[in-house]
């Protein structure tokens, strides 16, 4: 390591193959120690869609009949690369036929499928963009997304096909399509839909760099859900840098090196998840094969590892906990399992440390960063012997990022090493914006580009990312963000409550779970009708497990801000 007195950023000498860290004393600016790929750079690619798309058909040709992606579940049930290709091609025709053109949203409610690829890619090349929808949603939540999107299309799995009925009449749906089933209305069988003789003249064309790829929903770091948009940009600048980083940074290191190629991936995260979502993407462009779950059931899980010899696991914290302290794990030989890379929520060290102890074939317990806003990563872990990730630390800056710590009151940025501050970043991984809402965007995206993440963190003298605490107010239940002012907007439509506010609690299980502290107008308003009445209206994970307390008053700054740090010393 070199000392400079001069320089006021992290920079690398080196490309990505062995980072060579400069510390500065007073370090303004904290940059990626990774050399930024830009395959976008001369105008070679201006489509996204286009590209991933070109990788499909390169690993079509190089290995012939090679499965893409096995439903976990019913290993039976396969998707080629030529399949995908092939179905891609004709998904974009029928939605073109259909009247989806370049901006227009299509919409998917399903559980993680071995189609979902060809969905998405048959979307975004003819230049629509692609928005994952919770499988957990609600009829009333499916619709507030719908509308906000403007979705013209719904995919939709035949188990979810009652919810999208219901919610259909209060949207401006022109197309359903069921799959995995059979179309009993005026909706249209996916079957059908990938029989399209596909048209081979250059739609794929149909987007520029500037255009959205996806819409995925996020709270962001307040509120209520709002669309994130990511575009094609955004995806190039993500995929190749993170593919990148995994294959200098992580997988070298597993004996023998994993080869994406040659080992196979499970694809467990939610595909409407920001980290599922690259998982699938990541996958697409590496040409492996990918075992596709739908659903975490934990000794299928464990079967899973075994027979498919996974040596390499993308998992959310509640899954980790599984493999650390079920019984069943016993019962199978998961010896191949060799690293376990958790996001999505915070991991605590101690469960790292109890799951190597518990499998002694695990050498690396890590974890990454990132949001939906980031199109999915801002730090990832490195394997490199002498330079491992600390168990506390969510890894390094991705190529492309810089990053700051400010000083919450003064706004100041932080000059010294492991002072904790707000972490900003800026990238060209960072969304274009949040959808139709230009106010918020502002209020977390500066002129200059730097996004402020809500997260509190600090670096140390080796360029670890180190996340404290959470300036921002969201809840995460395992690793899905739940919005407080979601609940507590639905809770005030009980006719018997006057105020309610709503934190998180913690949850050995979960991580948080949701509490609320409500003043009721009566004493006849219990906890349970409380409980329930949030339970009819909304999806699992935004349940109040954490109970509700019932109070005299809720606690506010003069402006009428919920204190909620005062709601937290009841506990």
């Amino acid at each position: 390591m070199r000392i400079s007195l001069r320089s006021n950023v992290f920079h690398s000498r080196l490309p990505c193959r062995k980072p060579v860290f400069t510390i500065s004393v007073r370090t303004l600016v904290h940059k990626s120690p990774y050399e930024f790929y830009d395959a976008t750079e001369n105008g070679k690619y201006t489509c996204f869609a286009k590209y991933l798309l070109g990788k499909v058909w390169q690993h079509s040709v190089e290995n012939p009949g090679k499965a893409a992606f096995i439903n976990a579940h019913d290993p039976s049930k396969q998707r080629t690369f030529r399949d995908v290709y092939v179905n891609a091609l004709s998904i974009a025709t029928y939605l073109y036929n259909a009247g989806v053109r370049r901006g227009d949203t299509v919409s998917v409610l399903m559980p993680n499928s071995i189609d979902t690829a060809a969905i998405v890619l048959g979307t975004t090349i003819i230049g629509g963009v692609f928005s994952p929808i919770s499988a957990s949603f609600t009829p009333a939540e499916l619709i507030i997304q719908l509308n906000d999107s403007k979705s013209k299309v719904l995919f939709v799995h035949d188990k979810l096909a009652p919810v999208a009925a219901a919610a259909r009449p209060k949207t401006s749906l022109e197309k359903v399509i069921i799959v995995d089933g059979v179309a009993t209305g005026d909706e249209t069988n996916f079957s059908d839909v990938v029989k399209t003789l596909p048209s081979l003249d250059n739609r794929v064309d149909a987007a520029r760099l500037d255009d959205l790829f996806c819409l995925p929903y996020s709270s962001g770091t307040t509120g209520l859900p709002k669309g994130v948009m990511l575009t094609q940009k955004n995806l190039f600048s993500l995929i190749d840098n993170v593919a990148i980083q995994f294959k200098n940074e992580e997988f070298p290191f597993l004996d023998p090196p994993y080869t994406p190629k040659v080992d196979n991936e499970l694809l467990l995260l939610p595909f409407f998840h920001i980290f599922g979502q690259g998982m699938l993407l990541k996958s697409i462009l590496q040409g492996g094969t990918a075992v596709v779950m739908s659903i975490f059931k934990a000794e299928e899980f464990f079967k899973i590892i075994q027979d498919f010899k996974l040596r390499f696991i993308a998992v959310a914290p509640p899954i980790a906990l599984a493999l650390t302290h079920h019984p069943a794990v016993d019962n199978y030989d998961i010896s191949s399992l060799q690293a376990v890379f958790s996001g999505g929520a915070p991991l605590a060290s101690d469960v790292g440390k109890a799951l190597q102890k518990r499998h002694k074939n695990i050498k690396y317990v890590v974890q990454g960063y990132g949001m939906t806003e980031s199109s999915l990563a801002i730090s990832l872990p490195c394997l490199r012997p002498g330079k491992v990730t600390p168990s506390a630390s969510v890894g390094q800056l991705v190529a492309g990022y810089e990053a700051k710590i400010v000083d919450i009151d003064t706004k100041e940025v932080l000059t010294t090493t492991n002072a904790v501050g707000e972490l900003w970043v800026r990238s060209p991984l960072i969304m274009k914006g949040y959808h139709n809402r230009p106010e918020e965007t502002a209020h977390c995206l500066d002129d200059e580009g730097w996004f402020k993440t809500g997260d509190m963190a600090r670096f140390d003298d080796e360029g670890h990312l180190f996340i404290e605490d959470r300036l921002k107010e969201l809840i995460k239940v395992s690793a899905y963000q739940v919005p407080p002012a979601e609940l507590e907007h639905l809770m005030h439509e009980h006719p018997e409550i006057l105020d309610v506010a709503v934190i998180g609690v913690p949850c050995d299980r979960r991580g948080e779970v949701p509490k609320a502290f409500v003043v009721r107008k009566s004493e006849s308003l219990t906890e349970d009708a409380v409980k329930e009445f949030v339970a009819e209206r909304v999806s699992h994970y935004k349940q109040l497990n954490g109970g509700v307390s019932f109070v005299d008053a809720i606690p506010k700054s003069p402006a009428g801000k919920i204190l909620r740090r005062e709601l937290k010393k009841l506990l």
